[in-house]
């Protein structure tokens, strides 16, 4: 037999503006959302030329999991250099490396929710990532997905409950010309 204490009307008054306050807050960052996606498709109705052959690629990397060559990284005697850890900036940020993001095993997480942590504000910046939600199946522990040549379309500023669209942003990077995507890789793992 399970006992369960019955709530008094403090208890669930406590409750309900918990509850409340959650989803104001899921409500503001979901318009901010919106702002980012609004952002992108007013810039991308003035695009014209070369911008209109810019590539984004997107692919599954599959680590064969028979295949656990341990020995080739025992052999390796190169020490790591030239690493950088950047803990005072944005991921999108950085230039000249590749974006690393340490993401949901379905591809973008909550973008099409409620979440707007890390994935979900590339997602959001970079909408040209959202296509892979419709791509990319849920992703193995012996996965990884690589996209190429997206683009960040907005500004931001806050996190999680504090995320804020904060205007238009124009990318910077250049445009590859043998591949026509500009110089940016993103991998999902």
């Amino acid at each position: 037999f399970f006992f369960f204490k019955q709530k008094t009307a403090y208890e669930i008054s406590a409750c309900l503006v918990g509850s409340e306050m959650c989803i104001r807050d899921r409500y503001y960052s979901s318009q901010e959302k919106v702002s980012c996606l609004v952002n992108y498709f007013q810039r991308i109705m003035c695009f014209s030329g070369d911008e209109l052959r810019r590539k984004v690629q997107y692919k599954r990397i599959v680590k064969d999991v028979e295949d656990n060559n341990y020995e080739f990284w025992e052999m390796l005697t190169d020490n790591m250099n030239d690493i950088e850890i950047d803990n005072q900036n944005k991921i999108e940020e950085q230039q000249d490396c590749i974006w690393v993001d340490f993401a949901n095993k379905f591809i973008g997480g909550g973008v099409l929710k409620t979440g707007c942590v890390q994935e979900e504000i590339l997602f959001m910046i970079c909408p040209e990532y959202l296509a892979s939600v419709l791509l990319c199946e849920k992703m193995q522990d012996n996965e990884a997905i690589l996209i190429k040549g997206g683009e960040q379309f907005s500004s931001y500023k806050g996190y999680g409950k504090t995320f804020e669209f904060d205007g238009d942003f124009k990318d910077q990077r250049q445009l590859v010309p043998e591949s026509q995507m500009l110089d940016l890789s993103l991998i999902h793992i």
